[in-house]
């Protein structure tokens, strides 16, 4: 209550420093009208209770670069599994902006970084570290997580539905290398998603894409088993 009345965050400060419940810690974080400066000193003195809560406050209220800077500190040196996975939902952004800063090495050390996370992981949560490659859209990363035999096709299927927001974005482009074009066939055979199957199509229409065997194949594979893979949400 005293939180939804816009309490005195100062006196929330001290809140988090008591034995009230963590579900407590996490709302006073998550409803809050703290100040960049008193998120900053949250991150410093962060708990468990409210680090998932903290980082979507941070994501929102910092720009790109200090979060990516901070965000990066827990990814590589979390505390606690609890930060390991509250971080982790943003590694794609991280792996964005360093390929847009040109920085390749850091790129390669988040992916490893991810795998690693994945290989350590136990069976519940697995499929998320998968699920968040995907979402990186590197090529050689897909392609060599596509070729593993060692994931089965529930995981092969996480990734792909967070990877093909980037077919659709490589066959939107004025060109396409044959390889992102081939990676794209074998995953829709795995997951044939209709909206992959629309931007192919207007590929094929523009000419930015040849209309092969294989594509046309490919078309009517999803046209008879496709489904909406809801990449902006379906409603």
């Amino acid at each position: 209550m005293y939180v939804d009345k816009a309490g005195d965050t100062e006196l929330l400060n001290q809140l988090l420093n008591s034995n009230v419940s963590d579900h407590s810690k996490n709302d006073i974080v998550a409803k809050s009208e703290f100040t960049l400066d008193e998120l900053r000193t949250l991150y410093e003195f962060r708990q468990d209770s409210f680090i998932d809560a903290l980082v979507i406050r941070m994501s929102s209220a910092m720009d790109e670069k200090e979060f990516y800077e901070k965000g990066m500190k827990l990814l590589f040196e979390p505390r606690s599994h609890e930060e390991q996975f509250a971080i982790h939902w943003f590694t794609p952004n991280f792996y964005r902006y360093a390929e847009k800063t040109g920085d390749t090495e850091t790129c390669s050390r988040i992916i490893d970084r991810v795998l690693q996370l994945y290989n350590e992981e136990t069976e519940d949560w697995k499929i998320q570290y998968l699920v968040t490659l995907g979402d990186m859209g590197n090529p050689e990363v897909l392609r060599d997580m596509l070729n593993d035999e060692s994931y089965d096709e529930n995981e092969k299927i996480g990734f792909i539905v967070n990877a093909s927001a980037h077919y659709i974005e490589w066959l939107e482009r004025d060109s396409i290398s044959e390889d992102q074009l081939q990676l794209i066939i074998d995953s829709m055979y795995i997951l044939p998603g209709n909206e992959v199957k629309t931007a192919l199509q207007a590929a094929v229409e523009r000419g930015t894409v040849q209309n092969t065997q294989s594509v046309m194949d490919v078309i009517e594979y999803i046209e008879e088993y496709g489904a909406d893979l809801c990449l902006e949400g379906c409603s």
